[in-house]
């Protein structure tokens, strides 16, 4: 029975935070339905966005929307540019272990033979 009363005074808990730091979705105008998020900064970060917001001339919710939004930009062009890395480096490797497997060959009598042949 303990189990239950505290399974039930959790829920209940979890519900009244949810509730608490958790408002309902506003419509701001041309944005459609935001929803509100409470969130804790040190004094000194607050201040450093409320001074780059105020020189951007935009309201803090809009500053970290931009910033969150140029984070996501920077973090997937980052992971674009490690997938395509390791691509190149998976190239790479594939002709290092064909030239490793192939016969030797002179390129420079090659060469001088596909001159000779135009």
């Amino acid at each position: 029975m303990t189990v239950h009363w505290c399974k039930t005074n959790l829920a209940t808990l979890l519900l009244l935070a949810e509730r608490m730091f958790f408002s309902p979705p506003q419509a701001v105008q041309g944005k459609g339905l935001m929803a509100r998020v409470n969130i804790m900064l040190p004094d000194d970060l607050l201040e450093r966005i409320d001074q780059v917001a105020q020189q951007e001339g935009v309201s803090r919710s809009k500053l970290l929307r931009l910033a969150f939004m140029a984070y996501c930009q920077q973090r997937e062009a980052t992971y674009e540019y490690q997938r395509k890395q390791a691509a190149i480096e998976h190239g790479m490797a594939l002709q290092d272990s064909l030239r490793e497997k192939a016969l030797p060959w002179d390129t420079l009598k090659i060469l001088r033979a596909e001159r000779q042949t135009r």
